[in-house]
C-alpha cells in the first residue's frame, strides 16, 4: 500500500536498531527470479475501499533495496500467498517476506 517502498525502507531503518521483519505483495516469479525488480500496479482494492496496491516487489529488489537503505545483511526469506475469507471478495496474492538486520 506504500506508493515509495525505497523511501519507506530507509525511514524504517532510520528508526530500526535490531532488526525488521518486512513483507509485501511480490511478482509471481519473487522466489525464482534473481533479478531485483517490481511492477507498478496502481489498482484500488476490488471493494471500494481506500486501500490500492501500487507495487509488487521481488525478493532480490526488497533486499537489494533493504541493504541500499543501510540494512548490514537480510535473511529469512521465505514465500506465502495472503488469501481472502471465505464470503470476502476473491484474493489470493503471493507475498514475500524477510528479515533485515542493521
Amino acid at each position: 500500500h506504500l506508493t515509495d517502498l525505497f523511501t519507506a525502507i530507509r525511514a524504517l531503518r532510520s528508526v530500526c536498531r535490531g532488526r525488521l521483519c518486512l513483507s509485501t505483495a511480490c511478482t509471481d516469479d519473487s522466489g525464482r527470479n534473481s533479478r531485483p525488480m517490481c511492477d507498478f500496479i496502481g489498482d484500488k482494492a476490488a471493494d471500494g475501499g481506500h486501500y490500492h496496491t501500487y507495487w509488487l516487489a521481488s525478493e532480490a529488489v526488497l533486499q537489494q533495496m533493504s541493504l541500499a537503505a543501510g540494512f548490514a545483511r537480510v535473511a529469512n526469506q521465505s514465500h506465502f500467498r495472503l488469501e481472502s475469507n471465505t464470503g470476502r471478495q476473491r484474493f489470493a496474492t503471493p507475498h514475500v517476506v524477510m528479515t533485515a538486520f542493521a
